[in-house]
């Protein structure tokens, strides 16, 4: 998937981003990986770390991948682990952060 965003509130925020997904199944598995890579600096993050209003430079990546195992129809069992890179720059100066996050989860259809 493609995106080309601009703010309506700051004219210094626009750019591209980009969404990649796949998955595999194989047996009762599903290995699945995503990728997003944005530089619009119009997102979550960037409200968090930077003044909006002086931003000059953002770009952060997002890279994702999870295992399903599907003992039945109505259960699925899974586990993502994710890792997010990305900098700002805004009239505070450059800015690096990451983060990293493991989730493990339950579905069961009723």
């Amino acid at each position: 998937m493609f995106q080309h965003a601009e703010s309506d509130k700051y004219e210094n925020l626009s750019g591209n981003s980009y969404l990649l997904s796949a998955a595999w199944p194989f047996e009762q598995y599903q290995l699945k990986l995503q990728y997003l890579y944005d530089q619009s600096g119009l997102g979550k993050i960037t409200s968090n770390v930077a003044d909006k209003k002086s931003v000059t430079d953002a770009s952060s990546y997002l890279v994702s991948l999870g295992l399903d195992y599907a003992p039945s129809k109505a259960t699925t069992i899974g586990i993502i682990a994710s890792y997010l890179n990305g900098d700002v720059t805004d009239k505070n100066g450059y800015q690096d952060y990451d983060d990293s996050q493991f989730t493990v989860y339950l579905k069961q259809i009723f």
